[in-house]
């Protein structure tokens, strides 16, 4: 299984080589990764930075954390953990003022995300390639 790693939502390279990857997406939350791999990486893998799993078309991936550690013959490597890319809608502040009455939670969710994200008045918060 091949990982591609993608900055601004272009394809940079690849990771071909891991000691472990634990890809957990979930239906109700925001999923989570951890991939075991070589130092030489290291300048792939930083912090917000997109992971694709090629096996997997649904989901991909937000680096959040990268840290060197050694294994137990001294090795260095690099352990990289992140949430699914959902998880950047955490960082957006909602602006203005909204009315919910009579709508359904999933209706808000995709009028929030829409006014904030994809479609804003202020076009530079704009979350490019999201629909």
């Amino acid at each position: 299984m091949e990982i591609y790693i993608l900055d601004n939502f272009n394809r940079i390279g690849s990771v071909d080589k891991y000691e472990a990857l634990l890809w957990n997406p979930a239906y109700n939350d925001v999923g989570s990764f951890e991939l075991h791999c070589s130092i030489d990486f290291f300048l792939l893998l930083q912090t917000d930075r997109i992971v694709q799993n090629n096996e997997d078309d649904y989901h991909n991936g937000i680096i959040e954390y990268v840290e060197k550690a050694q294994d137990d013959n001294g090795v260095e490597k690099l352990i990289v953990k992140g949430r699914m890319l959902e998880a950047i809608l955490e960082r957006r502040v909602a602006f203005g003022a909204y009315t919910f009455e009579s709508k359904q939670p999933a209706q808000i969710i995709a009028e929030l995300i829409t006014s904030n994200a994809v479609n804003p008045t202020e076009t530079s918060r704009k979350i490019a390639g999201l629909q």
